[in-house]
């Protein structure tokens, strides 16, 4: 009996055991179980994209992490991206583009432009809604097709409006001769309408239907195409160091093919470089009134014998001073080329020389300094002449030493050299140098002198034959 009543007994403690443990294990998986905070719900624009035939509608986000400041901005700049890539621009084929050959790259450089332009111009688009958490901003945009095919119709209307107006300016210009101004008048229409050309802008003429950018553009084509550059003389013979400056006059003329008329082109902006060779040239060149210019050539850094400078239309600056848009004066690269030469042949003078050199006065017959310069410039193709009346140039060469005291038992003598070119046709000194002190040393002033002497072939060569030589190098 005792037996049972223990083993009884300790049923129930085991009972009692596993009964508080299965108590405790139930009581922590429900402190475990804590709610999870729900994320706002999303808008029904963000989980299906309205559709609308009447609207267009852009849709637009940011990361707040990637944009702390301006995420607001961004969102804004994505969601009317999105709307307007939805307005679609076709390229018509009556449009200047097929006039132009350049492929593709040129539309869609053309219409990314045009959707550039309209985000920076659109109006009239509403909030309709917007949506945030911490890490995302959301904005959402319509604009009403109507309102926007409304004012795009009453800005195209306006557009032509003033574009024909350049147009007739530019006819009438034309008509008086005026070139330049036409020109500029018909690049205004042209401009004018920029947003158009990749469509067929048709406008009622003296009674007829015109397609107003072709036209423009075809006319300016025109002008271009019969306006040439012509020298007073295109070819120039010069002997290099007998000059300062060189001008060249030209003219820019328009022939008229139909009437042979030929008519001033002023105020044409102009590029001047160098074809072949190098040199300095005059800068910022135009014509006048009268389509006539000169250019200046102040030196040519250069050797060859022919160097040929060219003349070109300065499209870039004339558009510049039309205040054109970057997108038209691309259109200028397609215009042809107004483009001329001159040439200039640079041969060597005849040198005439006279040298004097003397040793402590006494003259000289071997002259180690006329030797050193004349055989630097025969090395340069420089040709000298016995006959003075034959020559272009005069080098007039003097050098004596001087005693300049001794010490001990040695003298030193110093040597002086004067140079001067002269121009002879003119009588005009173009060169004068002179050096000084060149010293030596030795036992005798007379050996000094000789030695100051030799010391000159190393000071020459570094300091007065490269000054001449640029000199006749011009």
């Amino acid at each position: 009996m005792k037996e049972n009543i223990k083993k009884v007994g300790w049923v129930f403690l085991l009972c009692l055991l596993i009964g508080l443990d299965s108590c405790k294990s139930q009581q922590s998986v429900q402190i475990q179980e804590k709610p999870i905070a729900e994320e706002e719900k999303r808008p029904e624009w963000l989980v299906k994209r309205p559709i609308d035939i009447r609207y267009y509608v852009g849709i637009g986000a940011s990361m707040k992490k990637k944009y702390p400041t301006n995420f607001a901005d961004i969102a804004r700049k994505h969601a009317l991206h999105d709307l307007v890539s939805q307005i679609k621009v076709k390229i018509s084929s009556e449009s200047v583009f097929y006039q132009l050959d350049r492929g593709n790259n040129f539309k869609d450089e053309y219409l990314s432009n045009i959707q550039t332009s309209t985000i920076e111009e659109l109006e009239d688009y509403e909030l309709i809604g917007q949506w945030e958490n911490e890490e995302e901003y959301w904005v959402y945009f319509r604009l009403s097709k109507q309102k926007y095919t409304e004012r795009a119709a009453l800005k195209r209307k306006q557009a032509e409006s003033i574009a024909l107006d350049f147009y007739k300016e530019a006819e009438d210009f034309y008509h008086k001769g005026e070139i330049h101004q036409a020109f500029s008048y018909y690049l205004k229409s042209i401009q004018t309408l920029e947003e158009y050309y990749g469509e067929a802008v048709t406008i009622d003429f003296e009674g007829k239907p015109i397609l107003l950018i072709n036209e423009c553009f075809n006319r300016l084509h025109h002008i271009l195409a019969h306006t040439g550059i012509y020298p007073e003389k295109s070819s120039f013979k010069l002997k290099k160091g007998t000059f300062k400056e060189v001008v060249a006059s030209f003219s820019v003329l328009y022939k008229n093919p139909e009437t042979q008329e030929i008519l001033p082109f002023g105020r044409l902006p102009l590029i001047l470089s160098f074809k072949n060779g190098k040199g300095q040239l005059s800068k910022d060149l135009q014509t006048n009134p009268q389509g006539k210019a000169l250019l200046s050539i102040y030196s040519f850094d250069s050797e060859q014998y022919r160097n040929t400078v060219s003349i070109e239309m300065n499209s870039m600056a004339f558009a510049q001073g039309e205040k054109l848009s970057p997108f038209t004066e691309r259109l200028l690269e397609f215009f042809p080329t107004v483009q001329s030469e001159i040439h200039f042949e640079l041969t060597s003078p005849n040198i005439f020389l006279e040298a004097k050199e003397t040793n402590l006065g006494k003259s000289m017959e071997v002259k180690p300094v006329t030797l050193a310069i004349k055989n630097a410039l025969s090395a340069k193709g420089f040709v000298f002449t016995d006959k003075r009346n034959s020559a272009d140039l005069l080098l007039k060469i003097e050098a004596n030493t001087r005693k300049a005291g001794n010490k001990a038992d040695f003298q030193t003598s110093y040597l002086d050299i004067d140079l001067k070119l002269v121009e002879l046709k003119e009588g005009l000194t173009i060169y004068n140098k002179s050096l000084r002190d060149i010293k030596g040393v030795h036992l005798s002033y007379d050996e000094a002198g000789m030695v100051a002497y030799r010391k000159s072939t190393d000071v020459l060569k570094k300091e007065l034959i490269p000054s001449l030589l640029r000199k006749l190098n011009p």
